[in-house]
This record gives structure tokens, C-alpha cells and sequence, in this order.
């Protein structure tokens, strides 16, 4: 048996000069126009050159032809698929390109340093992060010398600029309005504190004295999840922090969370809990703690219902009331699955077997005859899904592809 869990969408870009390492993380909802300002360094934007010849647009495939000296296969689209970001050949700079919408070739706007990262959820850039080196020793902050690594946070913009938003310890998913990247700070004492999307002061929300808590994302009614000694709080805007009961596995050992993912309608979060016994599913909804079928991945086909799997069958769940349903899809657990694009499912039968896309309301099942070489699949806006090549990267349109066999 061969699933493939390969659904996370996330990717670490390894930055080969010293000080260029950072890490990144992933999400999709409302949208704010790009700003920035340009860093020192930041290369003024310029138009890419355009290749000899570009593919004609087509309902159901979108292929992105990148100039040479880029590494495709590891190109990161935004969620509405109109910009993406890759690294050189040569893994040393990261472009960014501007995705005309009429089939045009892509538009260089602008490069910067490699270093990891992640789109914000309303697409408007991409969160980086580059460690501090010392001397002199970063600050944390408070202004003291840093115990822990820092790292200095900016947006790449979709215009090619790049906008500062502060440094911290250890960054984690921004909120779901794209407003606010959160970051722990320090250790022993800890803050938890949010940059400013655009700049600015950052916000303190908590203060431990011991210990070092973890941040896992943001509940449906906008507070930032985080735990800490094996417990689950809620903290509000104004630091204001609530301890979450949530169902608990049998075991010896102190609770280990773990976050699974954000529903398309915002309305779920799934969360797992673990001990020294299977995990648990659970999701935080408005209305309190639901719990759910085991799900194992961040993979969604409906506005609030997610998938599990069997060892015989697929499982919709809905992550707002626990409710089940058998999913209509030829797949079967021992095929390799690839990821979802609410309501659509990427799977190839068995591990080297044809590509299948399937429409889990209908169970409306066809064949993609698609050139894929490297990375796994992206989910953008729309039911579509960006695949990754190391020579002809493309955008699939599954409901063009259904609609037109």
C-alpha cells in the first residue's frame, strides 16, 4: 500500500550563502493590494525575457513557461495563480513573476536573496525569513541580547519589492486576514508577539516565564492558537487567553497538539492530539470542539468538510458537525493519492498508474494526461491545482478538464 502524504504544499528553499537560511510555512482567504518598500540590495523591476514561443492558453491547462536559469520543478504559485516565486538555477536569488491572465509570457518583477517561506493567505506576497548573524549579538524584542536565533522577517511583494515587518525567534502561519504574522520571541522569558503585515511596531499578546510554547495557527473566531506544557490556549487580540478542553487519547505522556488545517469557509480548524496512543481529530468550530473520524492530512472537498481515510475507503467528514459520508471517487486506499482542490481529488492508480482527477460530489472520474516531473501539487482558488516541472510547469483547471473530456 502506497498513500502518499505528500499534501502539505510546503517547501523549504535551502539557501546555500551563509545567514540565508529560513523557514516557511502555508494558507488562502480574503485579499489586500501589494505594498512595500525596497530593503538594501533589492534589484529595481524589470520586465523577464521572453521566450521564443509561449503556450496558447487553454480552458484546461495553463502552462508556465519560466526563461532559463530557473529552477521550475520548485516554483510556489499564489493562491489566485497570477504570481509565483522561484529560485535561480543556481539557488542563490528569488524571483518573483506576475502570471497575465490572456496567456502572455510571465513578467519578471523583481529578485531577491533565497531564503524560505510561504504566500500569505490573501496571496498579496510571500513571508520570508533570514537568520541574524552575529557580531554584534541580534536583539530580542525587549532590546536585550537574543539567547535564541533570530530572524528578520519581510513580504516579497507580488510588484517586486520587498516590505521589513520585524524579526523574532520562530515564526508560524499568519492570520487568516493576512494582517498579522505571529512570532515567538526569545526563551525563558518567552513573548509571543504579531508583526504588522506592512511594517511596524510589533504587538506583544503573551509573556511566559517558563517553558517555551509552540503557536499552531488561528481559531474560527480569530484568535491565535498556541500550547504550552502540554496544554491548548486561545489568545485574542487584546491578550486576552482562554485554556481549550479538548477530547484527550489515553497515555502517560503530556499532550502533544499538532494542526492540520483551516477550512476553505473559515468556519473549522483541525486540530490532533496525541500521547503515548493514536492521535485524536478534533476541530474548533464557533459553536465549541467537535470530534472527527482520524483525518491525516490538510486535505478539504467541501467549504467545511475534510478527508479521512479507511483501510478500505474514503471518508468525507464535516469538520462542523463530525458528520461522515462515503465519498464517491473510484479511488481506493491503496492507490497513490496527490492532494485535493475543494471539491476536486488528484490520485494515480496504484504508484506508476495513469492520473485521475475526480469530483468527490459526483464521483465524476477522468484521466490527465499531464507531463509531471518534480514537487508535489499545489491547490489554488477555484478547484485548480498548480504541478510542478522541472521543464514545463502547468495550472489545471479541474472543472474545465471534467466539463470537456
Amino acid at each position: 500500500m502506497r498513500v502518499l502524504r505528500a499534501i502539505g504544499f510546503g517547501l523549504l528553499l535551502v539557501v546555500a550563502s551563509a545567514g540565508a537560511l529560513a523557514l516557511g510555512e502555508r494558507l488562502r482567504e480574503a485579499r489586500t493590494p501589494p505594498t512595500g518598500n525596497a530593503l538594501a540590495g533589492q534589484t529595481t523591476a524589470s520586465s523577464s525575457p521572453k521566450p521564443a514561443e509561449s503556450a496558447r492558453p487553454s480552458p484546461r491547462l495553463r502552462s508556465l513557461v519560466l526563461p532559463p536559469g530557473y529552477a521550475a520543478g520548485s516554483a510556489r504559485v499564489a493562491p489566485d495563480g497570477h504570481s509565483l516565486v522561484v529560485p535561480t538555477s543556481e539557488w542563490k536569488r528569488l524571483a518573483m513573476f506576475e502570471i497575465p491572465s490572456n496567456g502572455a509570457p510571465l513578467v519578471l518583477r523583481g529578485q531577491t536573496t533565497l531564503a524560505g517561506g510561504d504566500w500569505l493567505p490573501d496571496g498579496s506576497g510571500y513571508v520570508m525569513g533570514t537568520y541574524l548573524t552575529p557580531p554584534p549579538m541580534p536583539l530580542n524584542a525587549d532590546g536585550a541580547e537574543s539567547k535564541m536565533k533570530q530572524q528578520q522577517f519581510a513580504v516579497f511583494e507580488r510588484d517586486g519589492s520587498l516590505t521589513s515587518v520585524g524579526s523574532g525567534w520562530m515564526p508560524s502561519r499568519a492570520s487568516p486576514d493576512s494582517r498579522w504574522v505571529p512570532v515567538i520571541d526569545d526563551c525563558c522569558p518567552t513573548t509571543i508577539r504579531l508583526l504588522p503585515r506592512h511594517g511596524g511596531t510589533s504587538q506583544l499578546l503573551a509573556r511566559l516565564a517558563t517553558g517555551s510554547p509552540f503557536i499552531l495557527g488561528w481559531d474560527p473566531r480569530g484568535r491565535l492558537l498556541y500550547t504550552h506544557s502540554g496544554r491548548l490556549f486561545a489568545i485574542d487580540l487584546g491578550g486576552t487567553a482562554e485554556e481549550i478542553a479538548t477530547p484527550m487519547p489515553p497515555g502517560s505522556i503530556e499532550a502533544s497538539y499538532s494542526y492540520v488545517g483551516r477550512s476553505p469557509d473559515g468556519t473549522a480548524v483541525v486540530l490532533q492530539v496525541s500521547r503515548s496512543s493514536a492521535p485524536l481529530s478534533f476541530a474548533l468550530t464557533r459553536n465549541g470542539t467537535v470530534s472527527l473520524a482520524t483525518v491525516f492530512s490538510d486535505s478539504w472537498i467541501g467549504p467545511h468538510e475534510i478527508l479521512a481515510l479507511t483501510k478500505t475507503k474514503f471518508l468525507g467528514v464535516d469538520a462542523s458537525t463530525g458528520a461522515e459520508r462515503d465519498l464517491a471517487t473510484k479511488a481506493k486506499p491503496t492507490d497513490a493519492f496527490f492532494g485535493t482542490s475543494s471539491p476536486y481529488l488528484l490520485w494515480r492508480e496504484d504508484s506508476t498508474g495513469p492520473l485521475h482527477l475526480c469530483d468527490t460530489r459526483t464521483g465524476a472520474d477522468r484521466v490527465i494526461d499531464v507531463a509531471w516531473t518534480a514537487g508535489s501539487p499545489q491547490r489554488l482558488d477555484g478547484g485548480r491545482f498548480f504541478l510542478p516541472s522541472d521543464t514545463s510547469p502547468v495550472i489545471l483547471d479541474s472543472a474545465a478538464w471534467l466539463a470537456n473530456p
